[in-house]
């Protein structure tokens, strides 16, 4: 599931245009260097997303909380506390699907600004539609560090993706949301394409059951 702290403004980032370096920690972005990690001397100033690695899952782990906690208290139902627990994380990095958008300066620098994993395919929630054999990627556990709030890391990481979706010929770019984010990805350029509703006896990624989302794309 998909959802930035709404702290974080809409921003633009350069595009990258590299394809995704398969080992993890690799950089990816227009002249990055596969070993290289925002705050790299050697980094140009564009943002670029990392793979991230297993020394990442415990900052990605404590972040999910932080998210969580958020969410129970603004009355958002979209992640359930608990429900995508460190383990997880680390069976997920090691399919290679958790990218991070570095904090560059600051108090902050060089910690998570913003992560979620990229993922080719979506059968849970787009295999239902006539949308799903479209090529495209799709977005999930969008997560913004409080720490980098008001910096439009949401839009910049998005942003990125929205390259990588390009690199891979991939026409759309797609994630999924409750209905109070939805003025966060509107103003990106993100239509609603459909809904997928989970029945009382469906939990989906969550860890809910009984809720509906709404599918939302862009071009790529």
């Amino acid at each position: 599931m998909t959802t930035p702290d709404p702290a974080a403004d809409p921003a633009t980032a350069a595009d990258f245009v590299a394809a995704r370096a398969k080992e993890p920690g690799a950089a990816v972005g227009a002249g990055a260097r596969v070993d290289a990690r925002p705050g790299d001397s050697a980094q140009p100033a564009t943002d670029r997303l990392v793979r991230c690695t297993p020394a990442d899952a415990p900052a990605l782990a404590a972040l999910r909380r932080e998210r969580e906690q958020w969410m129970q208290e603004q009355g958002i139902t979209q992640w359930k506390l608990g429900s995508l627990p460190e383990e997880k994380i680390r069976e997920q990095i090691a399919d290679g699907d958790w990218f991070a958008l570095l904090i560059p300066d600051g108090p902050h620098a060089g910690e998570i600004g913003a992560a979620a994993r990229i993922l080719d395919a979506d059968p849970l929630y787009w295999g239902h539609t006539d949308l799903h054999d479209d090529p495209a990627t799709y977005t999930h556990a969008l997560m913004v560090s409080p720490r980098a709030a008001g910096r439009g890391f949401a839009a910049r990481f998005l942003e990125a993706g929205r390259a990588d979706a390009r690199s891979r010929g991939a026409q759309f770019q797609r994630l999924d949301c409750r209905d109070q984010l939805l003025r966060i990805y509107e103003p990106l350029g993100f239509v609603r394409v459909g809904e997928k509703e989970f029945p009382a006896d469906q939990v989906g990624l969550s860890g809910f059951s009984g809720y509906r989302v709404n599918l939302m794309q862009r071009e790529a």
